[in-house]
């Protein structure tokens, strides 16, 4: 669910770059989560939580109209 409304969210923001970030984001989440699994002996330290969090919150930066700064951004990475 979570997934499926950010790949909307981001796609409405740009036809350009929609399946770009969609799959960057992917990437680097299950590249996190396999950190932090294969680390999993280890506790987790307070940078993975905010790794975490960062990750989660990432897409809903972009929707923002207070976060612009990232809109063009990408915009300018990707487009």
């Amino acid at each position: 669910m979570h997934i499926n409304w950010i790949y909307t969210c981001i796609q409405t923001l740009s036809p350009c770059k929609g399946y770009f970030l969609y799959i960057f984001y992917l990437f680097i989440l299950f590249s996190l989560s396999f950190s932090v699994i294969h680390t999993h002996i280890h506790p987790i330290s307070h940078s993975h939580v905010l790794w975490v969090h960062f990750l989660f919150w990432f897409p809903f930066y972009f929707c923002l109209p207070q976060h612009f700064p990232f809109f063009f951004a990408c915009n300018f990475f990707v487009c």
